[in-house]
């Protein structure tokens, strides 16, 4: 039972209709047609015939040489459309990032000298020469969290104008088709 019924519906989804769909187009239930379907009910013969029909012409080299797909060039353009229409949102966002890599490249690079003056300031020369030389090393701490934090930051604007670019060679690409 269970292959024949694989069968019904395989030969119902061959026609690209839902359940629903082909009830509506053969005047019966939805329910109806999946009895049907299990070989639990018979269709009406009219809506039988129609079934058949409709598989037999899918079947038919009439069907494999339809040409009238052709025709039906709305959703390339529609497409067509929505792509460019992501280009430029993509192009936004990547003039976007690039000033947020700047000012975060800036932070970082404010972030690295503060470091290497730490560093400098700690030499046992020049903390000879603090008033208080404790604070030094607490100066630097925060350098170095504030240095890895910037650097953070950087790395994932990077990533993330990385993603954009790939992202917009793909609908470049995808537009081209």
């Amino acid at each position: 039972m269970k292959r024949k019924n694989y069968r019904a519906q395989t030969d119902r989804e061959s026609l690209g209709l839902t359940q629903q769909e082909i009830a509506l187009i053969l005047n019966v239930s939805r329910s109806h047609l999946s009895h049907h379907e299990g070989f639990r009910r018979h269709l009406p013969s009219g809506a039988g015939l129609r079934l058949s029909e409709m598989i037999l012409y899918m079947l038919s080299p009439e069907a494999k040489t339809f040409k009238a797909l052709d025709k039906i060039e709305c959703e390339d353009d529609k497409t067509k459309n929505i792509l460019e229409k992501r280009i430029k949102e993509n192009e936004f966002q990547l003039r976007v990032i690039m000033r947020k890599i700047e000012t975060a490249q800036a932070k970082f690079d404010k972030c690295k000298n503060a470091i290497q003056l730490m560093s400098f300031l700690n030499s046992p020369e020049e903390a000879k020469k603090a008033a208080k030389p404790e604070t030094l090393s607490l100066i630097e701490s925060v350098a170095i969290i504030k240095f890895k934090k910037a650097k953070s930051e950087l790395s994932l604007l990077l990533i993330d104008m990385e993603l954009l670019q790939l992202q917009q060679e793909c609908y470049v690409k995808a537009l081209k088709k």
